[in-house]
């Protein structure tokens, strides 16, 4: 993941299943070229959200997304790409339903572009809409970049950490795993000296 920029642009990609929606909010440079992942969010539908049709679905994911990266794309002008491609004009529909016309009053705090993206190159949003999110490797998508002295500052922060200490140090294997940590350590693994969860 990468910290955002404020000085560059962001872009928004989102899909939807049946079951579930997800979204990966990337940074992009003057010419659009992605420069990296900021955040990824997926969300489980509701079950009277899974009556609704695929259009009312694939804005929905894109609702559940603003509402949750709200911090970085308000007051800017960003692009949503999505895999539906009538919601290229979501803006100028004709006689939308009320729950539709509600989303879009929502929408209307936003400075935004909605473009059509082929399926094939909205793979990580597709892999966050998926039911069986417990099967997916979204891990193996994504290259964690971080700046030498904030590693170091992270490796420091797990071993002076009073929870984390002994965990990171039994992964490490420094320590041996006491009793009380026997059914939790299972739970973390670390990969570069990262201790994730």
């Amino acid at each position: 993941l990468k910290f955002p920029d404020f000085s560059k642009g962001f872009v928004l990609f989102t899909d939807a299943s049946d079951f579930a929606g997800g979204a990966v909010l990337h940074q992009v440079d003057e010419q659009q070229k992605l420069l990296g992942v900021i955040a990824f969010e997926s969300f489980k539908w509701l079950p009277a959200e899974t009556r609704y049709d695929t259009r009312e679905k694939e804005i929905l994911s894109i609702i559940k997304a603003l509402k949750t990266f709200r911090h970085y794309l308000m007051g800017i002008h960003f692009i949503i790409y999505t895999d539906h491609k009538s919601l290229t004009y979501l803006t100028t529909l004709k006689n939308p339903s009320g729950r539709i016309l509600r989303w879009l009053d929502f929408l209307a705090d936003y400075d935004f572009d909605i473009r059509y993206v082929e399926g094939t190159k909205n793979r990580v949003a597709d892999a966050l809409s998926r039911k069986d999110l417990d099967t997916i490797e979204i891990a193996n998508t994504v290259t964690l970049t971080l700046n030498p002295e904030y590693y170091e500052m992270l490796k420091q922060g797990y071993q002076n950490d009073s929870e984390f200490s002994t965990i990171y140090a039994v992964l490490k294997g420094d320590i041996d795993c006491p009793k009380s940590l026997k059914t939790l350590i299972n739970r973390y693994h670390l990969k570069d000296d990262l201790l994730f969860y």
